[in-house]
């Protein structure tokens, strides 16, 4: 029995996948390309306001219990070792993108390493870092036996304190404690067995999944106070984001949790890892053109262009997995 481990890993449950749980992480891997495709304000509000969290929730709900060294050794092969490998790749285009737009050299460096809170132009690799750290964390909470609803407050404290402090730690830890709430709350889900407790109407579910998703869309808009981006150390209204974010987590829920496997979904998500540190090349080649041919900037892009340009990008990813599948198929 084989299993992928990494931040956005297939679990083989009783050896069957959970359906629910693939579906949504291609959903939500979907969010992240349409977030990254400059969307206006209100649709970005709706996206950042639980797509992220998503994530880290989807990694609890799948956290397997290791010792200490065991989960290093993972972590790093699943998470670091591909966050270097793509930052390594990522410098040479950084040295021109740099060049461009004057800043200094130095940054590379310092992006490299996740020194000064950025990892550079290929921002969505800080994902791996602070999930490595997220994990790592957690993995010591759970072996010290840790009362979980003490160690909940008391993270929710301690980002608060960081976050209202405007407190910067290198290698995205204060991220980290942002987003390990998520990730305890999806263990906790699945340690409880809540999903296998209550059951709903698979119409109702859904339904009620779609309402919650596009009511957290509009909580945010009303009363966050900027768009919540973890990466750039912003969360607007820091109490407001955590129960929006956990709403439109059980609004994905509801939509997903009675599916079976949707094909689409399913390889954009056994696929997530590769998506997401590549994801930026693309749109770095789209940028160019659009400067090479005088079309200005893409961040003043509407709700059709967004669009059109995540369709852009999935359409590449899937000219790409489908020659890759014949080529691999080929070699059988």
């Amino acid at each position: 029995m084989n299993n992928y481990e990494g931040p956005l890993r297939r679990e083989l449950n009783m050896n069957k996948r959970i359906f629910w749980v693939d579906n949504a992480r291609g959903f939500a891997m979907l969010l992240i390309l349409l977030g990254h495709s400059y969307p206006p304000y209100d649709l970005k509000m709706w996206i950042y306001s639980f797509h992220v969290p998503l994530f880290f929730f989807l990694s609890g709900y799948l956290f397997k219990k290791r010792n200490i060294i065991d989960t290093i050794r993972r972590k790093n092969r699943s998470l670091l070792m591909p966050y270097f490998l793509t930052a390594l790749i990522s410098i040479p285009f950084g040295v021109v993108i740099y060049k461009m737009v004057g800043k200094p050299m130095i940054d590379l460096f310092y992006g490299f390493f996740y020194l000064n809170g950025s990892v550079g132009w290929n921002a969505p690799i800080w994902f791996l870092v602070v999930l490595f750290w997220v994990e790592f964390s957690f993995a010591i909470i759970v072996k010290l036996n840790l009362n979980d609803s003490s160690i909940l407050f008391f993270t929710l404290i301690i980002g608060f304190y960081i976050y209202t402090n405007k407190i910067f730690i290198p290698f995205g830890l204060n991220i980290a404690i942002w987003n390990l709430p998520f990730y305890h709350i999806g263990y906790l889900i699945r340690k409880a067995k809540v999903l296998e407790t209550i059951n709903f109407n698979k119409l109702i579910s859904e339904l009620a999944g779609v309402f919650f998703i596009l009511f957290t869309g509009w909580i945010s808009v009303l009363f966050n106070s900027a768009v919540p981006e973890a990466y750039h150390e912003q969360l607007g209204s820091y109490f407001i984001y955590y129960p929006v974010a956990l709403v439109g987590i059980v609004g994905v829920i509801g939509v997903f949790r009675y599916t079976q496997p949707i094909s689409f979904l399913t390889e954009i998500s056994s696929n997530s890892l590769f998506i997401l540190c590549s994801q930026y090349f693309i749109i770095f080649g789209i940028k160019l053109v659009y400067r090479i041919v005088g079309l200005g900037d893409l961040s003043g892009a509407g709700y059709i262009e967004s669009i059109l340009l995540t369709i852009f990008i999935i359409l590449c990813y899937s000219i790409f997995f489908f020659i890759k599948k014949g080529c691999s198929d080929h070699n059988r």
